[in-house]
């Protein structure tokens, strides 16, 4: 990019404003964001074509657009012939109390249960349209990273190839029956994530 007079800080971004999500059922996406996460209606108009709207958490926000027909892109660890977005995450505060109500409401969560990250929870879990979510819970109220490690230290030196770019590695968790127990990460065996499954329940 050309040099430029104007301070970095301009742009820099204060959070994710929002995300726009096609689902096959505006009905049911509206009632799975708010039974789940507390997501409130904040906007809506005539159909453009289809039933859209924008919903509301804290200060996360979702723009939902229907499309009965919508054809759901590849999961990870496919690799993807088309771009996308792979999940997106949501930070909730009570982890084991989202848990429960996930268990309640009878969503499936993958990986067998909770995953635990070096400063984090995490709850995998699919929206009616396939959508991947990453529900987190992190240890303190601030987050706070280390230094940033040299490659080839990433999660205790676990590290794989993909197109020639080394990121970090995930070992997959343990099996286990569904429920709020955590699933710890199988030392010293690297593996790749499962795909996560479309829940169920019909909204």
């Amino acid at each position: 990019m050309a040099n430029s007079k104007i301070s970095p800080a301009v742009g820099q971004v204060r959070c994710l404003d929002h995300l726009n999500l096609t689902v096959k059922s505006l009905d049911a996406a509206l009632s799975f964001y708010r039974e789940l996460f507390g997501f409130v209606l904040v906007e809506t108009g005539a159909p453009d074509p289809y039933p859209w709207a924008i919903i509301r958490s804290g200060d996360a926000m979702l723009c939902l657009y229907e499309h009965p027909e919508l054809r759901e892109a590849p999961h990870y660890p496919t690799p993807p012939n088309e771009h996308g977005v792979r999940h997106f995450g949501l930070r909730v505060e009570n982890g084991p109390a989202f848990c429960e109500l996930v268990r309640e409401k009878g969503v499936e969560l993958a990986y067998g249960g909770p995953v635990r990250w070096p400063r984090s929870t995490s709850y995998y879990l699919s929206d009616p349209s396939g959508h991947q979510i990453e529900v987190v819970s992190w240890d303190e109220e601030t987050i706070v990273f280390d230094e940033r490690p040299s490659d080839g230290e990433i999660y205790a030196g676990l590290t794989d190839t993909f197109g020639g770019v080394r990121r970090p590695v995930r070992t997959r968790p343990r099996g286990g029956s569904p429920g709020c127990g955590l699933v710890d990460a199988e030392a010293g065996r690297i593996g790749r994530l499962l795909p996560i499954q479309v829940p169920q329940k019909v909204w």
